[in-house]
């Protein structure tokens, strides 16, 4: 139940930053990036599509996961990054956060799979994203 309804909150506040970006059409994608979202994506739902720089950035959820992925023109998939448990976190992520940040909640987590297959962790405390590698390492802090 409460993850339901974290979820909830989250897919809420999600939509409310996709109303705020600039909001693309089905049309204004190219046809690429379409093809290999819905192969990469077959059960995608809630989908909503904006710019992203250059590149195309969906938001989406698939089955019960919040994801956000970014492709290029061409459709390749250049980054994809999942919603995760704060429990989901690798216990070295876990263990460097907290001793660098003692006092900080943690609203959001995040793993997010680079073009590369490289893995990084985000923590989302406060207004500010947190960057971890896939071994716990801090790579950077950036602020909202």
């Amino acid at each position: 139940m409460k993850k339901a309804i974290l979820l909830s909150i989250i897919l809420a506040g999600t939509t409310i930053n996709i109303l705020m970006a600039q909001s693309l059409n089905e049309k204004d994608i190219p046809d690429a990036v379409k093809i290999l979202f819905a192969k990469s994506f077959p059960n995608s739902t809630h989908v909503s599509w904006k710019k992203h720089k250059k590149n195309f950035q969906t938001f989406f959820a698939d089955n019960e996961t919040k994801i956000i992925a970014l492709f290029d023109k061409t459709g390749v998939l250049l980054e994809t990054k999942m919603w995760i448990h704060s429990d989901s976190l690798p216990e070295n992520v876990i263990t460097n956060f907290n001793q660098k940040y003692k006092h900080a909640v943690i609203i959001e987590t995040y793993k997010i799979i680079k073009e590369n297959g490289e893995i990084f962790f985000m923590i989302h405390p406060n207004e500010s994203r947190i960057f971890f590698d896939a071994n716990g390492n801090f790579i950077k802090k950036e602020r909202d």
